[in-house]
């Protein structure tokens, strides 16, 4: 499993702000994996990377929206369909629906997908305009 409470240089997007963000949500998915046995803590701090994940998409957007990024709306569309997918995920986890294995398995692919591979499209964008 990896481990997710490390976080790299390579990670940046360029901006203090939405990788300080990123760095407390790669916490919170690991504090959240590391819970998964013991169901109120799991669900305090699940929610809690729901909320966090929501004020941090809404932040990005922000920047992204006042830096004028050519790819704003597809951007935009990507963060409510993942916050959607973990809602249901923490959902389906919270009704027995899906295994503690296959959220320990998501989080680590949609935290970092997100970071390394959605947002690498916008770091250079918003680089060049510091």
């Amino acid at each position: 499993m990896q481990d997710l409470s490390y976080w790299e240089r390579s990670y940046s997007v360029g901006n203090w702000m939405l990788d300080n963000q990123h760095r407390n949500i790669l916490a919170l998915c690991q504090q959240t994996m590391d819970r998964i046995a013991d169901d109120l803590s799991f669900n305090s701090v699940g929610q809690e990377l729901l909320v966090v994940t929501a004020e941090h998409f809404s932040a990005e957007e922000k920047v992204l929206e006042l830096t004028g990024y050519v790819a704003f709306a597809r951007h935009r569309e990507e963060h409510r369909q993942c916050q959607t997918a973990l809602a249901k995920m923490f959902a389906d986890a919270h009704a027995g629906l899906i295994t503690p294995e296959a959220l320990s398995d998501y989080l680590p692919r949609w935290c970092m997908g997100h970071i390394l591979e959605s947002d690498r499209h916008f770091a250079p964008f918003i680089q060049r305009l510091h």
